[in-house]
């Protein structure tokens, strides 16, 4: 569904881009002017080759987007001008065949399919668009097109028949075209819609980034619980050897808590867990145990050479001599 309406009854390639789907592929058959074999031109004035094709290649790189695009044209000049100048869009030969009741082209490219055959395997282009009458008359063409590794495209109005794009597709071509495609849109349910399944496509691939996505997510989060996990487990049970042994005993401070005795050593592992009570014993002890550590470090002459002890000494001989007196 379009979201704007058109601002002009023919609107620029532009303002398609920008209103229709935005997976919504486009065959841009680029219409330049050419002479006729028994005289005459399609157009008398017309615009330089390069210019011309320069523009519509800047609007199809500038406002195409991810759209499925194939380039095609009758001048062989033209579609040469095409494959040099890019190689983002796959471009097609049209050709006008034998068959058909339309005047011909001069130049001797367009006249049959094999010689277009041969020009689109020389100029390396993608493929060949070719009329449906001379296909009919000659199916093992469609063959010899698949062989060389190339894209074939049937156009003309006999497409439109029941029967004949039936035909058709069982020789496996890849694309038909012709007017009022929608008449035919579920006669062949089988055939996949490049268009649609472009976009399935993308969103599938969109569908996995976003799974690997949510999946590498889970897998870092469940390592950071498991790191967390093991953290705390280190920081709240120490390390036991093969001799210790953990045992629940009373302690004096009214609960049982969980402590460790080495039964080599026999020495008593502080608890894990400390009450009110515990800190206040804890905090005694260990003022015991930097006391007696300063006792042991600090001699008689260190005493002798501190002026705050000679200052106390010196008060109290002046004290006992006063009682003496």
């Amino acid at each position: 569904m379009m979201k704007k309406q058109f601002r002009f009854l023919f609107p620029t390639l532009e303002e398609l881009f920008e209103t229709l789907n935005s997976h919504l592929g486009f065959n841009v058959e680029i219409k330049y002017a050419m002479e006729y074999r028994h005289g005459g031109s399609e157009q008398n004035h017309y615009f330089e080759r390069n210019e011309y094709i320069d523009c519509i290649l800047q609007c199809l790189i500038n406002h195409a987007g991810k759209r499925v695009i194939i380039l095609s044209t009758f001048d062989p000049d033209c579609v040469s001008m095409l494959r040099l100048k890019q190689t983002l869009f796959p471009v097609l030969f049209l050709t006008q065949g034998e068959k058909g009741d339309w005047p011909q082209f001069l130049d001797v490219r367009t006249w049959l399919i094999n010689i277009g055959l041969y020009f689109v395997i020389t100029e390396h282009l993608s493929g060949l668009a070719a009329p449906v009458l001379d296909i009919l008359s000659n199916k093992e063409f469609v063959k010899q097109v698949k062989d060389n590794g190339k894209l074939l495209f049937i156009w003309g109005d006999e497409a439109s028949d029941k029967e004949v794009s039936k035909c058709l597709l069982e020789l496996r071509i890849d694309s038909l075209i012709f007017d009022h495609v929608a008449e035919l849109k579920d006669e062949h349910s089988t055939t996949e819609n490049l268009f649609i399944s472009e976009e399935c496509e993308e969103l599938e691939v969109l569908n996995n980034f976003r799974q690997k996505q949510l999946e590498l997510q889970h897998r870092q989060l469940l390592q950071e619980l498991e790191r967390l996990k093991t953290a705390r487990e280190k920081t709240n049970s120490p390390i036991l050897s093969p001799t210790n042994q953990i045992s629940k005993t009373p302690t004096n401070f009214g609960q049982d808590q969980l402590s460790i005795i080495d039964t080599n050593s026999k020495h008593f592992i502080l608890p894990t867990y400390f009450d009110e009570k515990s800190w206040y014993i804890l905090f005694g002890f260990m003022t015991f145990i930097i006391a007696y550590i300063f006792s042991r470090c600090i001699t008689l002459q260190d005493v002798d050479n501190d002026p705050i002890y000679q200052r106390a000494r010196l008060y109290s001989m002046q004290k006992q001599h006063r009682k003496v007196t």
